[in-house]
């Protein structure tokens, strides 16, 4: 089926009917011999879906996809591509290197350019020879595939590697978990074993994950790194060195378009739990500018120690909003100057142009759902409504934003 696929015609027709209703197609009758509809509805759903989430894949004629499910759990190519980033920082060398989860194998196909020997690991054959297929036309030729559990391929092994990935499956059948524990491999019960075979790990977990959780449950980790991409949270990875001993770095970084690195490693913000432990918040009262962190931050938590590190005020204990009277421009997050205070009735809307506004509630006690029914206004435009809790008051202003 996979070569039939692959032929000049049955191409042609992916191309041709992209942006149609696979469901519609299906039923008109036009599906090209010796393919099923479910073959051509999966390659045309999968295109789509790689448009934007694997551009480099989308543009290579030729490319196969796998069922949707598995399309879903894969990391975006600017996720995949900042991973092959963090090797080539954190290992100094890499010869060989392992996927023990390769998946659809968007992260072994940007990982294995920094070793010079790859292997990746799948018990799915029929996954397997999609992963090899788009691999082999996009020119990778020292990756070695293998079609058994991860296990398995742990405890036949007798030699070393320089690194091993790991990014286990947050489902069973039709349930989700985010308890490392559940996920298939066990991660946290194979971690002898993997200490065994290299000094590098990096675990790929869920967005979803206390970040505690994983600090107890993996040993040796030296980065918690939560992943950001176009402000919303994607990937817990954490990242663990033989034999370390000491408290992780917690690091928040938010990517933006398809380079990874566009807003730089260097801007990322690192601390550790006991710097923000250590750190004081200064509560005051709103100032012209507001500060929103960017969803990783949010997510890492460093609450007290951003405020401090960049002469801020927080808004109330629990109002994630900081405020300042000079305009502080290297703060990682959005910065909106405020235009006047609001009273959230049915007379905001003739504020604003259009009736429209992106509402931000941050311990408000209206919802932005609340506040679009109370003020008649819908979501969208250029101007924002920002409503949070101030001093232990609820408070709404009209704001732009600058950054």
């Amino acid at each position: 089926m996979l070569s039939r696929l692959l032929d000049s015609d049955v191409q042609q027709f992916l191309r041709d009917h992209e942006n149609a209703d696979e469901r519609k197609l299906v039923l008109s009758g036009q599906i090209p011999a010796g393919v099923t509809a479910a073959d051509i509805g999966r390659q045309l759903v999968g295109r789509r879906k790689a448009r934007t989430k694997l551009p480099l894949w989308y543009y290579a004629v030729g490319a196969l996809y796998p069922p949707l499910v598995n399309l879903e759990q894969s990391s975006s190519e600017i996720t995949a591509r900042f991973k092959a980033f963090l090797a080539k920082e954190l290992i100094p060398e890499r010869k060989r290197g392992v996927d023990l989860t390769q998946g659809f194998g968007v992260d072994s196909y940007f990982l294995s350019q920094q070793f010079s020997e790859w292997h990746s690991v799948e018990p799915d054959k029929s996954l397997l020879d999609i992963a090899a297929h788009n691999h082999r036309l996009l020119a990778v030729s020292n990756i070695h595939y293998h079609p058994i559990p991860a296990v398995d391929f742990i405890n036949d092994q007798h030699q070393s590697f320089d690194f091993v990935y790991i990014d286990p499956s947050r489902r069973k059948g039709s349930q989700r978990s985010v308890l490392l524990a559940d996920h298939e491999p066990n991660v946290v019960a194979l971690q002898d074993r993997i200490w065994s075979l290299t000094n590098h790990v990096l675990i790929k977990a869920s967005p979803m994950l206390d970040l505690s959780q994983m600090m107890r449950e993996i040993r040796h980790l030296t980065h918690l790194v939560v992943v950001g991409v176009d402000n919303e949270v994607k990937e817990l990875l954490g990242w663990a060195k033989k034999d370390f001993e000491g408290r992780p770095s917690i690091v928040a970084i938010n990517l933006f378009g398809n380079d990874p690195l566009a807003n730089g490693w260097a801007n990322r913000f690192s601390f550790t739990s006991d710097d923000e432990m250590a750190a004081q918040s200064t509560f005051g009262p709103l100032r012209p500018y507001v500060y929103e962190p960017w969803a990783p931050l949010l997510k890492a938590g460093p609450f007290k120690l951003l405020g401090q590190r960049f002469g801020l005020t927080k808004l109330d204990v629990n109002t994630h909003f900081y405020t300042s009277t000079e305009r502080q421009t290297h703060f990682p997050g959005r910065i909106f100057e405020v235009v006047t205070p609001l009273k959230l009735d049915k007379h905001v809307s003739a504020q604003f142009e259009g009736q429209q506004a992106n509402i931000i509630s941050r311990n408000h006690p209206l919802s932005v759902a609340e506040i679009c029914r109370k003020t008649q206004l819908t979501e969208g435009g250029t101007e924002y409504v920002l409503a949070f809790r101030a001093g232990g008051k609820p408070m709404a202003v009209k704001a732009i934003r600058i950054q």
